[in-house]
């Protein structure tokens, strides 16, 4: 986009569509949701907008709020419209909608709720949702008739030992309402005796003028994991165990019609029939590691038993690697196909056809071992499903095998600053960390080498700079969650680029961290409950522990814990909320915050009767909890703290994040106290000087130039000032390294964005002082890992996609500053040095047991005088 004012009130915004690579044809009408952010005071909650496309005419879209301002107008607003794609057209133009000018739905979406569910017509298709065991319609009518059979339309679980489990919807309710988009939402159980086995969380997405849905089941094992030791593996007493999850859709009797059953296995195949049945099903990823030991079960076994997927229509059995399959059921006016858009990456899964049914194995019958979902886990599978022609592609459901990635122009996001500080990046700096989606080292490519796929493991990051010092059989698998914040990192570059290949690998890493790196349970410590498990633990295989860091197998070399303040990464969930809109990644950034709360919350723990102090979890990095200083886990907690308040406006966060700034922080303490000339103890301290330059810009755009903010940013100085006197690169003294690894050269560009924020709030030499730091240790970083053979491993590529940016926001804004220095810090002294509640209770336990050990003296002292 190319505006000489971008901001121009009549100025159009382009949204674009990056499809993956191969995937052409044209579509018409097809449904996009997206997000676009706007600059202050230029939207507000009164403006309708409308898309433009090549064809001349306009279109209605449906908006919703995501993000405001301060001054009130629209930060981020998510849109819903409709496009034509085609090789030469994919993209559209967002205008304000004057009266009149656009069309609507030519049937809007209309949607009640009663007390026997909720009845959404599509003006294609109706849909009825209910409590019960009708999962997840009650009804559908189609062409004037009932689609589905009732009672045989539901959700068939099966534990272990193969006793039926039934799926159960309590609750129906609408989450999103709009003419052209509606959400609603199914809670429930999976029940096993009277008993919940499972919860279960169902979206269904409903879209104007199309008899066609997207679907998202979750199954979640809410109970705790027992985790003895510190030890996390497969097999633990808190798991449950299913052998299948299917979908069965039953067509209505067909009235004497035969059912006719088409299908095509993967995209770009050709599309076949059968007469009777058919079945394929996906064992393995189909790659050339497809028996990774990445898939062992709780025995140590990897159950897969072939590569690929196996398919068998009418008896004539067939194989392929890895599909993508449609299947379409059609008997007289009656029809239902479905489409799984990671079928193959997300294995086991199946899809199968007989007679007038259709059954979507979500953790399919098949495969040769049973699922166990771990304490505190949950799967969320995706699937679309129609019930008639949607006319967008020729063949049913042919669009949502591989859906474009929509975002807004990226000259125009960087224009509005609603991603703060966000800028083009230094083309040294962008040919870094473009190896994680081109050459021989992309993030795809690594997938490969241990197999990071199937329903626990895809979307993760293969952690290979983990494998270097492997002495033992290779590959070593090891998982690198959202370690530094991942999913940011990817989504700074796809807003930064508009590269579809960085919001896929964002939205793929999203979806398995909100399933899987979360600890979704309430049964456990206040310590873990929600919390975000640890990339695998250093140089050891992730073995039986999956993604939860600690495998009982390495006992004597690691173990210890689960999920900590450590590690509790927000900003890309949150980013990936403004992209899309999704609702699952909301929640956990605010379950996230809470965290923070609950760890630090004495009144949850065990020593509640002897001190109710806040217990220090929440700010320790180091040294058993005992360093309480700028560190790692009190720069996730500040910044989970900022998102959730961003989010939620819920004032208990902010409060928080300023008690946890004065705890680890003061503007006039004595640095040499922290020892952050020792690397290996207190290399991270760079990171809460990084949250703390976010929150100090998060205070800013709320226009809070009060007197936290002026603690915060003399604080902020300081440390500036201290590190200009005393850091220097790490590798230039290799010597107080353990590992002189190119990771240190990496962690180099995060005293860069220290000295940066700092320069925003000095003057003159200082400011200048500051800048050149900042240069200087940009180039250290860049210039570092340009000559390192090991530059393309994950982890120094992901601390270059999320920190650095603000070197290219200098450059392009030499007299950059503050907008206002706000109040004048006023000296005061620090207050007295936090105890945390576990020091707390020891020293009143002594007093206790002193006091009671008196009275027994004393007593003994009476029955002696009074014998």
């Amino acid at each position: 986009m190319s505006l000489s004012d971008p901001f121009d009130a009549a100025a159009a915004i382009e949204l674009l569509a990056s499809f993956p690579a191969g995937v052409e044809g044209v579509r018409a009408h097809e449904p996009f949701t997206v997000g676009v952010p706007f600059p202050p005071g230029r939207c507000t909650d009164a403006q309708t907008w409308a898309i433009a496309g090549t064809g001349g005419g306009r279109r209605q879209v449906q908006t919703r709020l995501l993000d405001r301002w301060r001054d009130g107008s629209v930060r981020w607003l998510l849109v819903d419209g409709t496009a034509d794609l085609s090789g030469a057209s994919r993209s559209v133009r967002l205008i304000v909608a004057e009266s009149g000018t656009a069309a609507g739905p030519d049937a809007p979406i209309a949607i009640t709720q009663a007390a026997a569910g909720v009845r959404v017509d599509t003006g294609a298709a109706t849909f009825s949702l209910e409590p019960g065991s009708a999962l997840p319609f009650a009804d559908v009518v189609a062409g004037g008739v009932s689609v589905l059979e009732k009672g045989k339309t539901e959700l068939v679980v099966m534990d272990d030992s193969g006793e039926r489990c039934p799926a159960i919807v309590g609750s129906v309710s609408i989450e999103e309402s709009g003419p052209r988009r509606a959400v609603v939402r199914m809670k429930g159980s999976i029940q096993r005796r009277g008993a919940e086995l499972l919860q279960l969380d169902v979206r269904v997405h409903f879209f104007a003028g199309l008899p066609s849905v997207r679907l998202l089941v979750t199954l979640r094992n809410p109970k705790a994991a027992t985790h003895p030791g510190g030890f996390w593996d497969l097999g633990d007493p808190g798991s449950v165990f299913v052998k299948d999850a299917s979908l069965v859709l039953a067509l209505a009797k067909p009235d004497g019609n035969a059912p006719a059953i088409r299908y095509s296995p993967e995209a770009g195949a050709p599309w076949e029939g059968c007469a009777d049945a058919l079945e394929i099903y996906q064992d393995s990823s189909g790659g050339k590691n497809w028996q990774s030991t990445n898939h062992v079960n709780k025995a140590s076994v990897v159950p897969n038993t072939f590569c690929g997927y196996r398919l068998v229509a009418d008896g004539q059995p067939r194989s392929g690697t890895r599909a993508t399959p449609i299947v379409s059921i059609e008997a007289g006016p009656r029809r239902v196909a479905a489409v799984m858009p990671k079928f193959w990456q997300n294995f086991p899964s199946s899809i199968e056809a007989a007679g007038a049914s259709l059954t979507i194995g979500l953790f399919p019958r098949q495969y040769s071992d049973v699922y166990e979902i771990q304490g505190g886990e949950q799967k969320t599978h995706e699937c679309y499903l129609s019930f008639g022609a949607d006319g967008i592609t020729p063949e049913p459901l042919e669009w949502c095998r591989a859906r474009p990635m929509w975002y807004p122009d990226p000259a125009w996001t960087h224009a509005t600053g609603a991603i703060p500080l966000l800028a083009d990046i230094d083309p040294d700096h962008s040919q870094l960390i473009r190896s994680a989606i081109e050459g021989p080292d992309t993030f795809e490519h690594k997938r490969e080498v241990v197999d990071e796929y199937g329903w626990r493991h895809f979307g993760d990051v293969y952690g290979d700079h983990e494998g270097i010092r492997r002495t033992g059989p290779m590959p070593l698998v090891s998982h690198y969650n959202n370690q530094y914040d991942t999913v940011a990192g990817f989504l700074y570059q796809f807003f930064r680029t508009g590269d579809s290949r960085w919001g896929a690998l964002a939205s793929d890493l999203a979806a398995h961290v909100v399933d899987i790196d979360i600890y979704h349970t309430v049964q456990d410590r206040a310590a873990y409950n929600h919390g975000m498990f640890w990339h695998t633990y250093h140089y050891g295989d992730a073995g039986t522990s999956t993604h939860r860091t600690y495998p009982l197998a390495d006992r004597g070399k690691t173990g210890g814990g689960g999920p900590s303040a450590d590690h509790n990464y927000t900003t890309g969930l949150m980013l990936h909320y403004f992209l899309t809109g999704d609702e699952a990644c909301r929640d956990t950034v605010l379950d996230s915050a809470q965290y923070v709360l609950d760890i630090d919350d004495g009144r949850q723990t065990v020593l509640r009767w002897l001190s109710g102090a806040d217990t220090g979890a929440a700010t320790a990095s180091a040294d058993g909890g005992a360093y309480q200083g700028p560190g790692r886990g009190p720069a996730n907690s500040l910044n989970a703290l900022v998102d959730g308040y961003r989010l939620s406006g819920d004032v208990r966060f902010q409060q928080k994040a300023e008690r946890l700034i004065r705890r680890v922080v003061h503007p006039s303490e004595n640095i040499d106290d922290h020892h952050l000339d020792e690397p290996e103890r207190r290399w991270f301290y760079t990171m809460f000087l990084q949250s703390l330059g976010k929150y100090l810009h998060d205070k800013e755009e709320r226009g809070e130039l009060d007197a936290m903010h002026a603690y915060a940013r003399e604080s902020l100085l300081h440390y500036a000032v201290w590190m200009a006197t005393h850091e220097y690169p790490y590798l230039e003294k290799p010597e107080r390294l353990e590992f002189p690894t190119e990771t240190w050269a990496a962690q180099e560009i995060r005293k860069s964005d220290a000295f940066y924020f700092a320069a925003l709030y000095a003057e003159g030499e200082q400011r200048a002082r500051f800048v050149e730091r900042g240069q200087f240790f940009f180039r250290a970083a860049v210039d570092g890992l340009a000559q390192a053979a090991t530059r393309t491993l994950a982890r120094p590529v992901i601390i270059l996609l999320s920190s650095g940016l603000l070197h290219s926001w200098f450059q392009q804004h030499p007299n950059g500053a503050a907008e206002a220095r706000g109040q004048t810090y006023e000296p005061a002294a620090r207050p007295g040095r936090f105890v945390m509640q576990k020091a707390q209770a020891k020293q009143r336990l002594v007093w206790l047991a002193a006091t009671g050990a008196a009275a027994v003296v004393a007593l003994a002292a009476l029955f002696l005088v009074y014998r």
